[in-house]
């Protein structure tokens, strides 16, 4: 590169540290005080640039990366970096040509490689991102990330077992995300070996809680729409990928206490407090069952070992109180009351209880 000062190159030095230790506020402001240092220098441009892309802002980024390109046009960092910006906008074409013209200046670039991969797959085309993301995985064999995209596109193209390596070979390099353990669970079932795909969903759930959460916001939203069978079912996928979880039990007793089975729901419940004996919802939704059910002193009881577990949790207070008032509320009341108070993975009071048990392991 034609970067030029003793000062401007230590600036962009401590800038990259800064950035590596994702301080981006820092690692921009040294990387402006390189360019205050050195006006031409292409590096700095294009380093500000990144910054930008990573913020969302992509008309500066690119501004940044074309004057970094006036510069000194042969700087193939500058074209990776606007082909990046491109496909983060799902510009397939102009990504396309950025990382092509990177590609010119510096073949076999592994950064340039990744980039088309991810156009053609972007583009519908897995057979030829496959060939992209092998070329860039034959320079740097040890990217976790480019591993998982060539086991989705593998898996695209219905080669499981090859997908199944790829898979492992991304966990072999970075075991710490779960994205490649939810792949890795889906491709094992795709190969029939449900208790390996169950392991696999267990240990992404266990490295991010997310994942559990997002598979029960989606049975949610089946219940909010009216739909408690199609939630049933997809918490029951649920509860089989992370048995050790009260949350996909709990869901599944909502589900059935809307298509009032009663019965069925009290037993979910009772299956959730089982596995965590000090979670307090479980035991108020004991109680609003068995309350639906004319259970009127059990559901006390119930109520008052929610409170017991947590005396905050205002809801099982007022319903303990409302049983004892001589004034007894009808019992379509207590169950609008009860649709009221439906487990709300966003919600406030006693559902963000809950929250903390999908990080618990086993």
């Amino acid at each position: 590169m034609k970067d030029f000062g003793q000062k401007s190159q230590s600036l962009l030095r401590t800038g990259r540290q800064l950035f590596e230790s994702r301080l981006l506020e820092e690692a921009l402001a040294e990387f402006r005080r390189a360019l205050q240092s050195d006006p031409s220098s292409a590096s700095a441009h294009v380093s500000i640039a990144m910054i930008h892309a990573i913020r969302g802002d992509f008309a500066e980024a690119a501004a940044k990366c074309q004057r970094a390109l006036e510069i000194e046009a042969e700087l193939a960092e500058g074209y990776v970096l606007l082909a990046a910006i491109h496909l983060a906008q799902q510009d397939y074409d102009s990504a396309e040509c950025h990382a092509r013209d990177a590609l010119t200046h510096k073949p076999d670039l592994p950064s340039a490689e990744i980039l088309m991969g991810l156009v053609r797959r972007g583009q519908g085309d897995p057979k030829c991102a496959r060939s992209f993301f092998e070329a860039a995985l034959r320079h740097e064999p040890d990217r976790p990330f480019v591993w998982h995209m060539l086991a989705q596109t593998l898996a695209d193209l219905g080669e499981i077992q090859s997908a199944l390596m790829a898979c492992e070979n991304s966990i072999a390099q970075n075991s710490t995300l779960p994205a490649p353990y939810l792949l890795l669970g889906q491709l094992h079932e795709k190969a029939g070996d449900y208790t390996k795909a169950q392991e696999a969903f267990q240990r992404a759930a266990e490295l991010n809680p997310i994942v559990l959460l997002t598979g029960a916001a989606r049975a949610q939203a089946s219940l909010k729409a009216g739909q408690p069978d199609r939630a049933a079912h997809l918490l029951k996928e649920l509860h089989e990928q992370f048995p050790k979880s009260p949350l996909p039990l709990l869901l599944l007793g909502d589900a059935q206490f809307d298509r009032a089975e009663h019965q069925q729901a009290l037993l979910y419940y009772e299956q959730a407090a089982k596995l965590n004996p000090s979670l307090a919802v479980a035991y108020h939704k004991m109680g609003l069952t068995k309350l639906a059910m004319g259970r009127s002193a059990e559901a006390v009881l119930e109520f008052k070992e929610a409170l017991r577990r947590n005396p905050a949790m205002l809801s099982a207070e007022f319903e303990a109180n409302k049983l004892g008032s001589p004034n007894q509320v009808s019992l379509e009341e207590r169950q609008a009351d009860r649709s009221q108070k439906n487990f709300e993975l966003s919600g406030e009071g006693e559902p963000t209880s809950a929250l903390p048990l999908a990080q618990k392991k086993g």
